[in-house]
């Protein structure tokens, strides 16, 4: 993957995962979809939260809702899923 150097720090070149409102992860919910694709996309929960119109809090529910329901330990491995997923790994 490319990266390019933006104000002293590296920054992948990625195309976005979702094509359109439509896609989802089979056994979530289509919002916690968008959540988990938008963290694969390397978003923070404050980014995912001004994305999506929701409060940082809720980012954190569905984080934990979709750790729950991947069967993911821990909120490092969700992050190492969703960029699989991005990848087109999973």
């Amino acid at each position: 993957m490319k990266t390019e150097k933006l104000n002293g720090s590296a920054r992948l070149n990625h195309k976005p995962i979702m094509a359109n409102e439509d896609s989802h992860i089979a056994g979530l919910s289509p919002k916690e979809s968008k959540v988990f694709n938008l963290l694969g996309e390397g978003e923070s929960i404050k980014e995912i939260a001004g994305d999506l119109g929701i409060g940082y809090f809720t980012v954190i529910t569905h984080l934990k809702r979709i750790k729950q329901k991947l069967k993911i330990p821990d909120q490092r491995k969700l992050l190492v899923a969703a960029i699989k997923l991005r990848a087109g790994l999973l």
